[in-house]
């Protein structure tokens, strides 16, 4: 996966906030689901260029750590911070190793777990996350949808293609490209993992309470100069789902 960023990370935020969808369907919904992290110690993993990790200081965080696997993401990020500094710590670290010395009060991931090669790398990850939680906290995700559609092109309108390279099972390795503001992607290497499996995972590593959630579109996309309606297909069947769970 590292490889896979280092080679695009400066382009990253440029593609991304080219769109409506980070504000208005992914960022909206996932703050929906968040909650107030005000005085809170956050955990972003995956953290890529900080988009995430900045946004929770702004909204209060008491202390924020972000990690990320690209050297080349966090140097970004790391810019950032000392172009508007939020006191976010970025580090270069892998989300199945890394380890704090204190718990967080929440851990945070938007597209991280579908990032795991096999069902061992998808158990270790999920252990990984509760050992950095405190008893009781959140673990919140944005995660490549279980049931995403496989109608060819079907999010080509949104500047995405997967590409499924096996049958449609479990675990299944597609590869996914974004094309935006005229830059596209090299070919990023996702997996698909069943609903149950991740919720089996996520049980076996001590979470309760799991619960999905669909992504909505933000009541400000009105005020965009896209057409009413422009995200109502990709809505019916979104490309990534959210989801919380509590550490027992």
């Amino acid at each position: 996966m590292k490889q896979q960023y280092d080679l695009f990370a400066d382009k990253y935020d440029i593609q991304l906030n080219s769109t409506p969808y980070r504000p208005h369907v992914e960022a909206y919904s996932f703050f929906k689901i968040l909650g107030s992290v005000e005085n809170l110690r956050v955990l972003d993993l995956a953290t890529g260029t900080g988009y995430y990790a900045r946004a929770c200081a702004k909204l209060g965080a008491k202390d924020v750590v972000g990690i990320d696997l690209s050297k080349e993401m966090i140097e970004i990020a790391r810019q950032a911070e000392a172009d508007t500094p939020y006191n976010i710590r970025y580090e270069v670290a892998d989300a199945i190793q890394f380890s704090d010395q204190d718990p967080f009060d929440i851990v945070i991931a938007v597209y991280l777990l579908h990032y795991a090669p096999s069902y061992e790398d998808l158990q270790t990850m999920c252990h990984s996350i509760a050992s950095n939680l405190k008893s009781g906290a959140r673990f919140v995700a944005y995660q490549l949808n279980p049931e995403l559609s496989r109608v060819e092109g079907y999010y080509a309108a949104y500047g995405l293609s997967m590409t499924s390279t096996s049958s449609f099972e479990d675990g299944e390795k597609l590869i996914m490209k974004i094309k935006l503001a005229g830059i596209e992607t090299p070919d990023i290497s996702v997996y698909r993992w069943n609903q149950e499996t991740i919720e089996t995972c996520l049980k076996e590593a001590g979470f309760k309470s799991i619960q999905w959630h669909q992504p909505e579109l933000s009541p400000r996309f009105s005020e965009t100069d896209y057409p009413t309606g422009f995200f109502d297909v990709y809505l019916e069947q979104p490309h990534a789902v959210l989801f919380e769970a509590t550490k027992s």
